[in-house]
């Protein structure tokens, strides 16, 4: 029988590797990245095969990196959701499609000011969700690199059950 034998311990890395996601509840200090047009495939048995799109934008610092993830709205982008506090008060939230309005209204205004003009005579000439992807992420392009201040928020992951970082709700 060999005994124990611990092995070398001067290649272990000691402390953890990688860029983590900054943690919510915070306002940070951060660099925009890059805003690009993704596409998925369903996962799920119930979805496999299905093609899923999606506008990523990053930023990140030296304690680590946020990414926002917004989906196409689809047909139903415009409707509002009926929601009920605490209290038992009903109200609706924004539906996805003016989150979305309102997300890239923002980015450009803080990111690229002077874009904006150019986004509002695009805006109404956009065919598609992978087109108005591409033409904001080209209007952000002389913005990679730039600092801004990133607010986030927490919410609870469906999943995991775990606090996450999250834009706060506009």
């Amino acid at each position: 029988m060999a005994g124990f034998s611990f092995g070398p311990i001067d290649k272990v890395q000691a402390t953890a590797g990688g860029n983590r996601r900054l943690r919510p509840w915070d306002i940070y200090e951060v660099k925009f990245v890059e805003a690009k047009y993704e596409t998925f495939e369903g996962k799920k048995e119930e979805n496999k095969g299905q093609i899923y799109e999606a506008l990523t934008v990053r930023f990140e610092n030296d304690e680590g990196y946020y990414e926002e993830r917004i989906f196409n709205p689809g047909e139903k982008g415009n409707e509002r959701f009926e929601n009920t506090n605490a209290e038992g008060h009903k109200y609706y939230s924004a539906s996805p499609m003016e989150r979305l309005r309102i997300f890239i209204a923002q980015m450009l205004t803080v990111l690229a000011p002077e874009k904006m003009p150019k986004m509002v005579e695009l805006a109404p000439k956009v065919q598609s969700f992978k087109q108005l992807c591409e033409v904001f992420a080209k209007l952000l392009e002389g913005a990679k690199g730039k600092t801004t201040h990133l607010k986030l928020a927490g919410k609870t992951d469906s999943k995991t059950n775990r606090i996450v970082p999250c834009l706060p709700k506009f």
